[in-house]
């Protein structure tokens, strides 16, 4: 039997990973594809693999049993190559392969854009991608969605925008005549809007998908189409489920910054968070309405996955507020897992960096100023074993990260045995938090007075 050579990217693949791997399979350089590291394992164990092509991701382990290929821009020690996208490292690799060079160019544009720049726009096709990837398999989001697209615009085909805008339109019309009260159709009523004026939608972003679409032939427009309507729907109908999840949270109030914690498992749940935050939607929690009175105002989700027991802390605050909660939130979560695993806690200013932290794997802290920070265990690309550093089930893990996050944002909140003439024996002192400090120094203070 002839082992094979496979293309592997993450889970809910995006623009960069599903480019090297059609690119990669245009040219029989792979004979299969392969959705994440744990589906690699279970194929290695067949000894059908002799070589895997790593696009867009880097495994955390190595594979004694098979050639590994990496091009991934995410771990690379290459400075040069972190600016890059994984499709860039690889056509830097192997060439164009036979593509035109001028739409490789507009291709790799798109690839940046989508991997780097966030985009509003409900046409953007990295949006598409993400809707289908909700409640279809990655191999079939690939194979109906993806694959036409770019095989389409990179077969030299004729463009075709007449002809396509209005079998979408007839398609589209027909979808909204069977189904009018059904999540959706208002998105799909604009879409159609603008596509009267095909100049005007061509001139803006490169991402919106008619730019990609009018390369189709007349029989994948249809099969496109229907996918792409159902997609919208599917979408609409999480939404207003994580609507009401969202309502069936728990609320505190940690300090003066508003806390949700959820146990949930829908990858769209914080979108409806913030939609609810932010609508003064009159079912919201009170709460809620009382403390968030702008998009600086401090608040805090906290959603732990019953399935996978990964989580993800999301912290909103401005630029002030913020620099106060990030970095007392990391500092408390990566402490405790080093102390946890028996491990030394480094110094504070290793606690906050950005990014991953040596022996805290594989939590993730995406720092920024202002906006929205958060910290991840797993995420929906890359699933992660289950966070035990801070309970056996999701409730307790959900009632671990809570009570830490309350001692690193509430500042009159200390642990009931604190004294702090006697720090080194307090459960907390390896956090360093800047309460503590300040609290040490007031008591010296006082004393010396």
């Amino acid at each position: 039997m002839d082992k094979k050579t496979v293309g592997v990217t993450h889970q809910q693949f995006d623009f960069d990973g599903g480019s090297c791997l059609r690119l990669l399979e245009r040219n029989n350089l792979i004979q299969e594809k392969i959705f994440g590291v744990d589906p690699l394992k279970e194929k290695i164990g067949t000894g059908e693999i002799q070589e895997a092509i790593f696009v867009d991701i880097t495994p955390e382990e190595e594979f004694n049993d098979l050639t590994a290929t990496i091009f991934d821009h995410h771990r690379t020690e290459d400075e040069e190559e972190k600016q890059l996208t994984a499709f860039d490292i690889l056509l830097g690799n192997k060439g164009l392969m036979g593509l035109d060079e001028d739409k490789v160019r507009q291709w790799q544009k798109l690839v940046e854009m989508g991997d780097r720049k966030t985009e509003n726009d409900n046409m953007d096709i990295a949006r598409i991608l993400k809707r289908l990837h909700l409640t279809l398999s990655d191999e079939k989001v690939y194979q109906k969605c993806f694959a036409p697209l770019f095989d389409a615009f990179f077969d030299n085909r004729d463009p075709h925008t007449k002809r396509n805008f209005s079998i979408f339109r007839d398609k589209a019309q027909q979808f909204i005549r069977e189904n009018p009260d059904l999540p959706g159709v208002e998105t799909i009523q604009r879409w159609l809007e603008r596509m009267q004026e095909p100049e005007k939608l061509f001139r803006g972003s490169p991402r919106n998908f008619c730019h990609y679409f009018i390369y189709l032939d007349p029989e994948e427009v249809k099969k496109w189409t229907e996918l792409v309507l159902h997609g919208i729907y599917n979408e609409q109908l999480m939404f207003q489920k994580d609507i009401q999840d969202f309502l069936e949270s728990q609320v505190y109030v940690f300090g003066d910054v508003p806390v949700i914690t959820s146990l949930n498992s829908s990858p769209t749940f914080l979108r409806a968070a913030r939609y609810m935050i932010y609508s003064n939607n009159e079912e919201s929690q009170p709460l809620l309405q009382e403390k968030i009175t702008n998009r600086n105002s401090p608040w805090i989700l906290i959603k732990v996955d019953p399935e996978t027991k990964n989580f993800q802390v999301f912290v909103n605050a401005g630029k002030k507020i913020g620099k106060a909660i990030f970095p007392e939130i990391v500092k408390g979560l990566r402490a405790e897992i080093l102390i946890k695993r028996g491990l030394k806690v480094p110094p504070w200013q290793e606690l906050v960096e950005d990014g991953v932290l040596s022996g805290t794997e594989p939590l993730y802290y995406n720092k920024v100023e202002t906006g929205f920070s958060n910290i991840l265990w797993g995420s929906l690309k890359i699933p992660a074993p289950p966070a035990k550093d801070f309970g056996g089930t999701a409730s307790k893990i959900l009632e671990r990260l809570s009570e830490i996050i309350k001692y690193a944002v509430d500042r009159e909140y200390f642990p009931y045995d604190c004294n702090p003439e006697r720090c080194k024996q307090c459960s907390i002192y390896q956090w360093q938090l800047k309460k503590c400090f300040l609290k040490r120094k007031e008591v010296r203070t006082n004393s010396n007075s």
